[in-house]
């Protein structure tokens, strides 16, 4: 935790080299996967300030993909209204009192994805 402080702090400080290392003794360091999330959106907002959106991009898809969550290489206009339509009918009758209702998250994984 004290790594992803540092970043965390480098980050505010706009020292995004000073990121990038924070980051890289937290992935030499983590004894999983999940253990190095937050320390990647650190990187990836420290890209995102630079100007560096594809890096940016990249890195998240790269965290996600190691998360389990998987996104095609791309996605045209219908994919997204498909995929959108396939949200919007699961949601379909639910207000928002039931999905408060619905039982918490438990998956380690999905819940850093988010």
């Amino acid at each position: 935790r004290l790594y992803t402080s540092t970043a965390e702090a480098e980050l505010v400080n706009a020292n995004m080299s000073e990121v990038e290392a924070a980051v890289a003794v937290i992935s030499n360091g983590a004894f999983c996967f999940l253990d190095r999330v937050p320390s990647l959106v650190f990187l990836i907002i420290s890209y995102a300030t630079q100007g560096e959106m594809t890096k940016a991009i990249s890195t998240g898809f790269d965290a996600l993909a190691k998360l389990g969550i998987s996104f095609p290489p791309s996605a045209g206009t219908l994919t997204i209204i498909r995929d959108a339509m396939k949200t919007k009918t699961k949601l379909r009758g639910k207000t928002n009192e039931k999905l408060k209702q619905l039982p918490l998250m438990t998956d380690e994984s999905k819940i850093a994805a988010m």
